[in-house]
């Protein structure tokens, strides 16, 4: 059940939540059209701004696998400001830190030693707004929250990278910046939707609306005329005045760190019921 876990966005708790709700109190029709409405609203732009941003805890360690100059492949332990090991103690060094992209893994002696991508969307955001409030921004273990944004018409059908598209939701806010409805449908709503409807409905994508609806806004997102201008389908809208967005704790400027730049069962209804 997604709409427990912590991470979940809003819109998917609310959703999922409430479709349960319906289900346990025999409401069943009324539960597949809150799905049919929960993407509709996601697509028309009217899911508020604030119901889409996912929080993670900044780790002071991440284990990923890295790639050298050779192509090896080594498995390495690399801190979310890039200073890395390789797991078996053969080399260690630092990263030239990019947000949004792969790093460059440097050794001691300042040789390349190959690359690594650390897809994790809080921490190229931890560094983004570092770099745009230099020594105020967040730390390790801070709880980081990220929305992820439109990608341009030219990047539409690219296989752009996700960290790459993540960014601070206050800043995203700040500067209208329009949010991914088509990324977040297929990555953070249709599975939870789908995994309490389709013992009701056949296949809800189909049966629902929802495969006509993501069509319909993948063509506004290219550009393509379609029948988007007439229905209103396209991507999530800006915040509303009702949204409310909690900043990270603004921390007191400081010189910045030395760091290269670089059938529903019974019981499931009583959880949701009880007050």
């Amino acid at each position: 059940m997604r709409c427990v876990r912590r991470d979940t966005i809003g819109h998917t708790r609310d959703c999922q939540s409430s479709i349960v709700k319906l289900i346990t109190n025999n409401r069943i029709a009324d539960a597949i059209e809150e799905g049919r409405q929960a993407v509709t609203a996601l697509f028309a732009g009217k899911v508020p701004f604030a119901d889409l941003v996912t929080s993670k805890k900044v780790s002071s360690r991440y284990r990923i696998v890295s790639t050298t100059t050779t192509g090896e492949k080594v498995k390495v332990e690399c801190t979310p400001h890039g200073k890395w090991k390789a797991l078996d103690g053969s080399a260690e060094g630092y990263c030239v830190v990019v947000p949004g992209e792969s790093w460059v893994m440097k050794s001691i002696d300042e040789s390349t030693y190959g690359s690594l991508t650390l897809t994790h969307p809080h921490v190229h955001v931890m560094h983004r707004m570092e770099q745009r409030t230099p020594g105020a921004g967040p730390r390790v273990g801070d709880r980081i929250k990220y929305v992820y944004l439109q990608p341009s018409r030219a990047d539409i059908d690219a296989d752009t990278l996700q960290i790459g598209r993540a960014d601070d939701p206050v800043w995203a806010e700040e500067n209208n910046k329009a949010l991914d409805a088509l990324f977040y449908f297929e990555h953070s709503v249709r599975s939870p939707l789908e995994a309490v409807l389709e013992v009701f409905v056949t296949s809800p994508y189909a049966a629902l609306g929802w495969q006509s609806a993501q069509s319909e806004a993948m063509n506004k997102a290219r550009g393509q005329s379609s029948l988007a201008s007439t229905f209103g389908f396209g991507f999530a809208a800006g915040v509303t005045k009702t949204s409310k967005i909690a900043r990270v704790p603004k921390r007191k400027a400081q010189p910045p760190p030395v760091v290269v730049t670089k059938n529903i069962a019974g019981g499931i209804g009583s959880f949701f019921t009880k007050k």
